[in-house]
């Protein structure tokens, strides 16, 4: 047997080598996940808008504000790069599908071989318990979640900077939103308000906070609003606490207030924010329709009271 073990083994890293070798640069070359890549991408982008932050409020020097933003800049386009080029159909093609067909065939003719003539007890289907115990250590651990880890690692390092910086309101709120990413909504909601006590009048936080909020109550409750409220006073075209309190008037049944506040939203979307304005496109006219549902049964309602 041993003897057959080895010239099997030879014909299948000979078949492999000869038929296969043209794919290995194609088939493993490292690639990056696309889902990390978001994660990577959304957090480049985050860095970004909070080093805008820090320079609006003085706390970092232009030349250093240059500087990090050119980074960040080239490691969101690299992070972008993510889709490799569509090879075209071709002859090389074809002959690479017959190397993989070829490759894989000549590995199960060999095994195919070793049952009929060297194992034939094999094929009884009555499977001994060591060879049970064999099949099930065979499986694997599931992989463990890389962007998960590069999260962690993240918070780690923004956490040992807040030791240093306890006082910095764009770090408190990055903290916030890589733990909302790890679904640690608590940690998140409590980094925010540490952050809103630094920085009380960034209505882009009260907006985040409200939407956080009303995420853990599954509804836009009265502390959500009085975000919402503080917000908009700030900033009256703050496009998600105007969303925000269209939906809290949505949930009240006051449709046409939920139009007027969704209506102004839309006014302010930027252009490329295509998906959004589609979203706020699509909750107006489903208030309309249920404006116009109501209207006849209040003025039928009011005909009968005179």
């Amino acid at each position: 047997m041993t003897p057959f073990i080895v010239l099997a083994v030879l014909i299948v890293g000979f078949s492999v080598g000869i038929f296969a070798k043209p794919l290995w640069l194609k088939l493993f070359v490292p690639k990056k996940s696309p889902q990390a890549n978001e994660v990577a991408i959304g957090i480049l982008k985050d860095e970004l808008q909070l080093l805008e932050r820090k320079l609006s409020i003085g706390q970092i020097a232009l030349d250093a504000y240059n500087e990090n933003k050119s980074t960040l800049q080239q490691k969101i386009k690299e992070a972008t790069q993510l889709v490799p080029p569509k090879v075209a159909r071709s002859k090389e093609g074809h002959i690479a599908k017959w190397q993989v067909i070829l490759a894989a065939t000549v590995p199960i003719l060999s095994i195919a071989l070793y049952l009929i003539f060297i194992n034939p007890s094999l094929l009884n289907p009555n499977v001994s318990p060591q060879q049970g115990n064999l099949q099930g250590n065979s499986q694997t651990a599931p992989p463990t979640s890389a962007p998960s880890k590069k999260l962690e690692g993240i918070v780690s390092e923004i956490k040992a900077k807040l030791k240093k910086e306890p006082d910095d309101a764009p770090a408190w709120i990055l903290l916030g939103k890589h733990y909302a990413a790890m679904d640690r909504f608590d940690e998140a909601r409590d980094s925010f308000k540490r952050a809103l006590s630094l920085d009380a009048k960034n209505d882009e936080l009260l907006a985040d906070l409200a939407d956080m909020t009303a995420f853990q109550n599954k509804s836009i409750n009265a502390e959500a609003i009085q975000y919402i409220n503080a917000a908009i006073v700030i900033n009256p075209l703050n496009i998600k606490a105007l969303a925000l309190k269209g939906s809290a008037a949505f949930e009240n049944k006051d449709y046409t207030q939920a139009i007027q506040h969704w209506t102004v939203a839309l006014g302010a979307v930027k252009p490329n924010d295509v998906q959004f304005a589609e979203n706020l496109k699509s909750n107006i006219r489903e208030a309309r329709g249920l404006s116009q549902e109501i209207s006849p049964l209040g003025s039928a309602n009011s005909g009968k009271t005179k």
